[in-house]
């Protein structure tokens, strides 16, 4: 993408000096869009992402027999492997896989690498992939090695599903200071408290 902008500002200082219609121009013009057809012609299928998957079609793949040949049962994230370097991995991942719908990374995360694999609120089997069975939380990125840009989906997805009643969730336990809230109670406590010392006092 670099070099694609790179020709672009060269073209555009050539056409400024020597005018749009001067021969060079023309052909200069030629040149770079028989470049961009040639590197259309060169995109690998199996990266192109131009074609859009619908929440319903990936609902659909991940009851199929495909989706079980290719993960058995394993999350679809489990037997990912991230690549980097150095002998630690880095704590933060990628923003994006996917750059102008192609894949431009050889080893993209495990929802770019699928590109059936939607994330959407609706899509409760996949959702189900990424949240922990035992506390219920989502797991995180550090663990699911996700790009940026597919775990922010992911969270939206699963707060969706939960405001929609599709995901079921514990509400967290919260301890409050009634005291706040009921002034009278300090004042009720005070006026007890001094009844219980005087009849005490009494005997």
């Amino acid at each position: 993408m670099q070099t694609v902008m790179n020709q672009m500002r060269i073209f555009s200082n050539i056409a400024l000096r020597c005018g749009p219609n001067h021969t060079f121009t023309h052909h200069l013009r030629r040149t770079l869009c028989s470049s961009q057809d040639t590197k259309q012609d060169m995109r690998d299928p199996f990266r192109d992402r131009s074609r859009v998957i619908t929440p319903e079609q990936s609902i659909q793949y991940l009851k199929s027999t495909a989706f079980k040949e290719t993960y058995a049962h394993h999350k679809v994230w489990q037997l990912f492997r991230r690549n980097f370097k150095g002998q630690y991995s880095p704590y933060k991942s990628r923003s994006t896989c996917i750059i102008d719908d192609y894949v431009y990374t050889s080893n993209p995360c495990p929802i770019c690498r699928d590109q059936y694999l939607v994330l959407h609120y609706t899509n409760m089997d996949l959702l189900n992939h990424f949240i922990n069975p035992h506390s219920g939380y989502v797991y995180e990125n550090t663990i699911l090695c996700l790009c940026a840009k597919q775990y922010e989906q992911l969270l939206v997805a699963i707060t969706l599903a939960k405001d929609c009643g599709l995901l079921t969730f514990e509400v967290p336990l919260r301890t409050y200071d009634y005291h706040e809230y009921y002034k009278h109670l300090d004042h009720n406590h005070h006026n007890h408290h001094n009844h219980n010392h005087h009849h005490i006092a009494s005997h």
